[in-house]
């Protein structure tokens, strides 16, 4: 079965109602692809971009999943390996729901393909997976995406045919209009996402 990537618009605070249907999704999609009345999931965080303290932040998104899918047993969560290829590989490999925290997109992307080549990234999520990435770890996933960090256009790992972007409000549409318009010989979905907002798409 093709893996499922919701993309968020970057914030997944509590505070915004329309997250509790995003972190209950997540979790129901991980449980009805597990079957069995398993309700064990291998859960991953990959923080490379996030700023805080990667525990911290796998701690609290622990605890959303929970709150909100109380049936769930993530008990064998882990946090990615920033350092061990071949530890990387194995964690992306027996992961059922993977979470990509949003920051530094450069440093997310670089960070990656320092441990595993795209080609070999792209396999190992594309299949039986229930994948979320939030603002940067979003665009990881797009054919292109506008990066805050850059003020550009930016590639990203292919895995959606996409164009991505987050953090959206009015304000930025002269920005959306240079996502729009590059290589726009390429047909690829437009998908703009406000801070709350989010989507489910399938890998082809």
């Amino acid at each position: 079965m093709k893996s499922v990537i919701f993309l968020h618009g970057g914030n997944t605070s509590e505070s915004f109602i329309q997250n509790k249907d995003f972190w209950r999704e997540l979790g129901e999609e991980a449980l009805k692809r597990k079957g069995s009345n398993n309700n064990e999931i291998n859960f991953l965080l990959i923080p490379f971009a996030c700023e805080s303290n990667y525990n911290i932040e796998y701690g609290a998104i622990k605890k959303r999943i929970e709150k909100y899918n109380p049936t769930i047993d993530i008990n064998g969560g882990d946090i990615a390996s920033e350092t061990d290829s071949e530890f990387f590989k194995t964690q992306l490999l027996h992961a059922d729901l993977i979470f990509v925290s949003g920051g530094n997109g450069n440093k997310l992307q670089e960070t990656i393909e320092l441990l595993v080549p795209i080609d070999e990234f792209r396999e190992l999520v594309s299949n039986d997976k229930v994948i979320a990435g939030v603002s940067a770890g979003g665009n990881l996933f797009s054919r292109f995406h506008w990066s805050r960090m850059n003020n550009a256009v930016t590639e990203g790992f292919n895995i959606l045919p996409v164009r991505n972007f987050p953090h959206y409000d009015y304000n930025r549409d002269f920005e959306v209009k240079q996502l729009e318009n590059h290589r726009s010989n390429i047909e690829l979905e437009l998908i703009k996402l406000r801070d709350w907002e989010y989507v489910r798409r399938e890998v082809k």
